[in-house]
């Protein structure tokens, strides 16, 4: 579940005292075997942090009462719930006893989170899931790619690397000399396995001073991560590893590239309007966070500003448009826009119940 909660020896899980507290049966079984440790097949057991890849955020997971566990990284968790029950729920406010079992605030949002693991959503725009490499991308008369993936680099120099490597194992590529400004870009073609994560990153004196991009496959065979070089950093390394099975791969990688922000008219367009938006959002919150966040809410808030050109016709309607200067590169491929809850229950957990416990938070 959530991964902001705070496990504590005398406290137990929000799905423990879900189950306490309405008096039912196996609940924290269930849940974990659907989202928490015991779904995760596919880790390496353990029994201790260090036998995990901690270079890969690895911490050994255990249930309470449990000597053993699975290798499961920090980040796993019900990001995909956790977006749309920040947007569409209220935050709890205060604690809340029920027959005996007092929910905390963070409890009341680690429920939350689980019960939005079911929402109805709407996708605007598109994402790209197209597997042809960006050397290779069919391309307009305007440079444009014509399955909209984005802006293409040029240039730069190519090296290849193929290999294998086996189980959470780690395959580290490099160092490359590179420039601020210019582009490095990583195409990886996976013949066996998944090479399931993949990582640039950019550092000045040694590789773990500097900045990372991750990279996913998502099981697909090949996939491209194409990244700026900040300021002041000019080494650069590519690391990839697959926590699933043993991986063969083959890898380009373009050192020095760039990609032109000259904008390509529509001859078609009559009036061109330039749209800059800045786009505020919030971030979770810290382990150590377990009450109502309101009056820091600016602590986990930031902001990104997007520029696009409108193309208009002699009727003032839109026929086209694209990203504009650095927002060619750097934008969100589509939105994820969640609608509503859209399940009574999800795994014993109800959603009546755990909206109930919220109004109780909130004073209603």
């Amino acid at each position: 579940m959530r991964r902001t909660w705070i496990h504590e020896a005398e406290t137990l899980s929000p799905a423990a005292k879900y189950e306490k507290a309405f008096n039912l049966q196996n609940l924290a079984d269930t849940v974990s075997a659907a989202y928490g440790v015991d779904s995760v097949t596919w880790a390496k057991t353990c029994t201790a942090n260090d036998q995990c890849d901690r270079n890969q955020g690895e911490f050994c997971a255990k249930r309470e009462g449990k000597s053993e566990g699975r290798c499961i990284p920090g980040w796993f968790g019900l990001c995909h719930a956790w977006a749309p029950s920040a947007i569409l729920a209220p935050e709890p406010q205060k604690d809340v006893t029920v027959n005996g079992v007092t929910f905390k605030v963070n409890d009341l949002k680690a429920l939350l989170t689980y019960v939005y693991n079911r929402v109805e959503t709407r996708f605007l725009s598109q994402r790209c899931e197209a597997s042809t490499s960006l050397d290779t991308l069919p391309l307009d008369a305007n440079g444009r790619p014509l399955d909209a993936t984005g802006a293409r680099p040029e240039g730069g120099t190519k090296q290849e690397f193929k290999g294998t490597g086996t189980q959470y194992e780690e395959k580290i590529l490099g160092p490359f000399d590179v420039e601020p400004g210019t582009m490095l870009m990583a195409e990886m073609k996976v013949n066996k396995g998944d090479g399931e994560f993949w990582e640039i990153q950019f550092y000045s004196n040694e590789p773990d001073d500097g900045e990372s991009v991750g990279c996913y496959s998502l099981s697909a065979k090949s996939r491209s991560c194409l990244a700026k070089v900040p300021a002041n950093l000019k080494k650069a390394l590519v690391r990839l590893s697959s926590r699933t099975n043993d991986f063969e791969y083959l890898v380009n990688v373009f050192v020095n590239a760039k990609v032109s922000t000259q904008y390509a008219f529509n001859g078609n367009a009559k009036k061109l309007l330039l749209v800059r938006t800045t786009s505020r959002y919030i971030s979770e919150s810290g382990h150590g966070d377990r009450d109502n966040l309101a009056s820091r809410i600016d602590q986990f808030t930031s902001a990104d500003e997007y520029s696009y050109i409108l193309e208009l016709n002699g009727k003032g309607e839109i026929i086209g448009g694209e990203w504009a200067g650095d927002s060619r590169l750097g934008h969100p491929d589509f939105l994820w826009l969640p609608i509503q809850q859209s399940a009574a229950e999800v795994n014993g957990i109800s959603y009546e119940k755990v909206r109930d416990l919220v109004k109780q938070s909130l004073g209603q």
